[in-house]
């Protein structure tokens, strides 16, 4: 519901020069993001405030052969302890090009790298991710270090 101006440093059209908050109280911004802004003023404070809460990271626990299952958006950098993983890089992971996580389509799926570390972890620490963020690669259900 509350945003800094970061992309261009200034308030909305409207707004005066000073503001350092948007409170998303315009029907009209010049950035665009008008699709955005209505759904979160549809949401609501009270569902913000409990958005804000949930963990970027859950912890479901041992599943049998999945070992620890987790869930994420995006992703999670393999080698990379689950309290060390980067907020931002776990809700808008796609790739990961010279070990570095992106959101961008350019280097590795993800997934890969990930698999491929899995591989390397002993049996009783490796972890299972389940995701929902890259729609446009569409349903993606794999088994891949239950070997």
């Amino acid at each position: 519901m509350e945003a800094e101006h970061r992309d261009t440093g200034l308030p909305g059209p409207t707004e005066p020069m000073d503001k350092q908050q948007d409170t998303l109280e315009e029907e009209s911004f010049n950035h665009g993001d008008y699709k955005d802004r209505r759904l979160v003023k549809q949401l609501g404070e009270k569902r913000i405030k409990w958005l804000k809460k949930c963990p970027v990271i859950l912890r479901v626990g041992d599943l049998g052969d999945m070992g620890e299952v987790v869930v994420v958006h995006a992703g999670l950098t393999p080698g990379v302890s689950l309290h060390k993983q980067d907020p931002v890089q776990v809700m808008n992971m796609r790739t990961i090009k010279h070990g570095v996580p992106s959101d961008k389509r350019e280097g590795t799926v993800w997934t890969k790298e990930w698999n491929k570390y899995q591989k390397s972890v002993p049996k009783k620490h490796r972890q299972t991710v389940i995701y929902g963020h890259d729609s446009k690669r569409g349903l993606q259900m794999k088994n891949a270090f239950m070997a």
